[in-house]
């Protein structure tokens, strides 16, 4: 890596802590990576995680098999370091995992390992980060910014609250727990909040292919979405409606094009490609699922015997049994309230890693997802923010985005290492 330049001049305070009390939140992929590079420099580091186990956000996920094999999924230096640990974690560098056995076989290893383990502090959940002696409103170089702690409002198990301090805080929390709202405009439509809080719409993608095969047989289902969650879905209910005629599908997507999900030419992930064709086959003449194209979901209500009577913006008006709102997720910064976090316009994620997205997206072809690849920052300070110390990495740091790789996270995690090992010197 090239020299590093002083990751604190511009607009910022710097720190002035050499020997800092790290808190991340957030024990998956990028949390736990953060945690082992940084407890490999010798600094004091605590990792909190709403979940009861480490991946706790991956939970609802556990049966989606992953597009990418295991040299995709584990940072490198990654299982020298857990081997040395006395937590070997062998794998098979050319088999795609599920989402569970990549939690339980790496993460969960990652959080036995000896410098780690000790760290985690599982069901914490960050309620709002502060300032010890300045407000959100102050100066971004007024010395009480960078001088004092990070305040944290944290929630155990239990529900009881209370405060913990450290001089920096890294955000891993990713963004699986914020479905985003299916309604036309990204807003929700007119019944979809009380419907979401009544539990009639499902926006994340359950085991069709198991557990949750026999709610969806023979019912009226409508899916909405046009990335791979909603690819998956159309696979599996094809399949379903083979199986059992009487089951309906109607799938609605925004885009004007042929296929409800777009190629990737000569995609390097084989996997991801066959689900996009076998996706697309679904919706061809004849076939199970039928395609309403420059869609959106204008309205819809629940009617007294249960179902869900939604109406299209262009004009369609259907009932359904099932609402699969496959639309993806939402960064959710509500516990950064009380700090200077500069998101960007469009993805809600960081600005400073979003310009330098949109650049490598103009440099190219515009893609729905990328090709496999992590992107390449020129440096840490595409990791800062106003906030003196405070750092947002993994998925989140991609806001809405759909192109995030693990590995992303891990090279995030390297770089963040290199900001503490210059401050440290």
């Amino acid at each position: 890596m090239a020299e590093l330049p002083p990751p604190f001049a511009g607009d910022v305070a710097a720190p002035t802590r050499l020997r800092p009390k790290v808190a991340i939140i957030g024990a998956g992929p990028a949390g736990l990576e953060v945690a082992r590079v940084l407890t490999g420099l010798g600094l004091e580091v605590l990792v909190y995680e709403a979940g009861t186990q480490v991946g706790g956000g991956f939970a609802r996920f556990s049966h989606v098999r992953l597009f990418t094999p295991w040299r995709m999924n584990v940072a490198e230096g990654a299982l020298q370091d857990l081997a040395e640990g006395g937590v070997p974690c062998p794998v098979d560098w050319d088999e795609r995992p599920t989402v569970g056995a990549f939690v339980e076989r790496y993460l969960g290893a990652l959080g036995r390992h000896p410098r780690i383990a000790p760290t985690l502090r599982l069901e914490h959940r960050l309620l709002a980060a502060g300032r010890d002696r300045a407000l959100r409103i102050d100066h971004p170089r007024m010395p009480q910014r960078a001088d004092s702690q990070f305040r944290l409002l944290l929630q155990d198990g239990r529900g009881r609250e209370r405060i913990a301090r450290a001089d920096v805080l890294v955000d891993c929390t990713g963004i699986t727990q914020r479905a985003a709202w299916v309604g036309r405009g990204g807003i929700p439509a007119p019944g979809e909040t009380a419907l979401r809080a009544a539990g009639r719409i499902e926006g994340w993608l359950p085991d069709l292919a198991g557990e949750a095969r026999e709610r969806f047989r023979g019912k009226r289902i409508l899916l909405v979405g046009a990335g791979y969650s909603a690819a998956t879905a159309a696979v599996e209910l094809a399949e379903l409606v083979r199986e059992t005629p009487t089951t309906r599908v109607e799938w609605v997507v925004r885009h004007e094009a042929t296929d409800p999900i777009e190629a990737i030419p000569d995609d390097p992930l084989p996997e991801r490609a066959a689900l996009t064709r076998l996706a697309n086959a679904a919706v061809a003449p004849g076939g199970p699922i039928r395609l309403h194209r420059e869609n959106w979901v204008e309205r819809m209500t629940s009617a007294r015997d249960g179902v869900l009577d939604v109406t299209l913006s262009g004009g369609a008006r259907m009932v359904f049994d099932e609402l699969l709102a496959m639309v993806g997720f939402a960064p959710d910064f509500t516990p950064l309230d009380g700090l200077q976090v500069h998101l960007d316009y469009a993805t809600r994620g960081p600005r400073k890693l979003a310009q330098l997205l949109r650049q490598e997206d103009q440099a190219g072809p515009r893609r729905p997802v990328a090709a496999a690849r992590a992107p390449t920052p020129p440096g840490p300070e595409v990791l800062m923010h106003p906030e003196p110390d405070l750092f947002v990495l993994g998925h989140k740091s991609f806001g809405n985005r759909s192109d995030y790789f693990f590995q992303s996270g891990y090279l995030q995690a390297r770089l963040l290492a290199e900001v503490m090992r210059w401050r440290t010197l």
